[in-house]
């Protein structure tokens, strides 16, 4: 049966064109509208789609207008977006150049997995000696933002907040000081949504390209292979570099025009100190009820509460973690984005708006350098709980600086 015929309907015999935008040629599923999974058969087509030469032939003389961020639709279309996004049309990994500026906790191993992935990556971090471990891996060194730029087809950045943005963008040796026609460039840093769309004009301006492109994860969930990323930006661009976003992140989500995808971001970090403060609650409420901490954390990691932020947080509250991934200070940047946009959308955020306010205390109790988790402990002081989290009775961890740290 031809594919066409077998789509989804909604009542009233109307095509479910949410449910088909997930599925390929072969009827598998492949999720929601605008993912693309690493491995697939819809990203296996995609790719096809893209490669230039392939996708330039066969779309001789079809000719559509492309119109700024387009969404023209079409091969034929879909090459010429591909032939003016930039220096992606052969495809292979030998001749796209890969730049990354910032090279923390979570930076770092994002380079290690474009490394992995058979890249060609010059990197540049504040601190060049923390970034030694890439280098003995293949990496290349570079002594500037502006210098890896040069270097490279696509520049990633990953830093702290908005204003470290800012220090490796701007400025003679920036990143932008070195954009230009057929350049791209990617900021995986979460920061406010109006400094990235002013930043995407300002490249636009110089002829280049820009993706603002957070992911949602951790250091483990990095490793694993299980990062989500979402894009914001021209959807032909997006399409262009896919394959180099998929050797980091096997489920791409593409979610608008510039700053939209840091929105997005924003609006799923708010939960993960949403979600902790819930956690905690329940686990002192066992606690001073008689149950054995362990036991209560065990109950409540088993349970359907249970996501995957807090399977590997909480467990922190009991053994502390040996690297602090993402503290009290960037948790309190994020969630304070969410409520100055919340502001700004006219959307209440009472419940973040609270959980904020442990995040303020935890920084008085002298915790802002600990991974956010630590808000349980302001919450077992007030209910009178004298047993401290692990890191707090001397068990092995080691805040780090804002530097080292990357997005969640």
């Amino acid at each position: 049966m031809p594919a066409e015929a077998s789509r989804p309907q909604r009542a009233g015999g109307k095509h479910d064109d949410t449910q088909w935008h997930g599925r390929a040629s072969g009827g598998e599923r492949l999720g929601a509208p605008g993912v693309m999974r690493k491995g697939e058969r819809g990203v296996t087509w995609f790719s096809r789609l893209w490669s230039g030469r392939q996708r330039a032939q066969s779309s001789a003389g079809q000719g559509a207008a492309i119109s700024g961020e387009g969404a023209t639709s079409g091969v034929g279309a879909s090459a010429q977006r591909q032939a003016a996004a930039g220096p992606f049309e052969s495809g292979g990994k030998g001749m796209t150049t890969i730049g990354f500026v910032g090279l923390g906790a979570m930076g770092g191993r994002v380079a290690k997995r474009l490394l992995d992935a058979g890249y060609q990556v010059t990197g540049y971090n504040r601190t060049a000696g923390k970034a030694q471990w890439l280098v003995d891996a293949g990496m290349r060194l570079a002594d500037s933002p502006r210098a890896v730029t040069e270097a490279s087809d696509i520049t990633f950045s990953m830093v702290s907040n908005t204003a470290a943005l800012l220090a490796v963008f701007e400025g003679p040796d920036g990143i932008l000081s070195a954009l230009g026609p057929g350049k791209v460039y990617v900021d995986m840093s979460t920061v406010s949504p109006a400094a990235s769309r002013k930043a995407a004009e300002q490249v636009a301006a110089r002829g280049a390209r820009m993706l603002d492109a957070p992911v949602s994860g951790s250091v483990v969930t990095l490793e694993q292979g299980k990062l989500s990323m979402m894009i914001g930006g021209e959807k032909a661009v997006f399409e262009s570099a896919l394959p180099v976003l998929n050797a980091i992140a096997p489920v791409v989500n593409y979610v608008g025009e510039n700053g939209q995808a840091v929105l997005m971001k924003v609006a799923i970090n708010l939960n993960l100190q949403v979600q902790m403060m819930g956690f905690c609650e329940g686990l002192l409420l066992a606690e001073k009820g008689g149950i054995p901490r362990a036991v209560a954390m065990r109950a409540l990691l088993d349970s359907v509460i249970a996501s995957p932020s807090l399977k590997y947080r909480a467990p922190f509250i009991i053994e502390a973690p040996d690297e602090v991934w993402f503290n009290v200070t960037m948790m309190q940047k994020d969630v304070l984005l969410a409520l100055e946009m919340g502001r700004q959308l006219e959307t209440p955020m009472p419940v973040t708006a609270l959980s904020n306010e442990y995040l303020t205390a935890a920084r008085a109790m002298g915790l802002a350098e600990h991974d956010f988790y630590i808000t349980f402990q302001v919450l077992a002081r007030m209910a009178g709980v004298k047993a401290e989290v692990a890191a707090l009775a001397g068990d092995g961890v080691k805040p780090a600086s804002q530097e080292a740290q990357g997005a969640m």
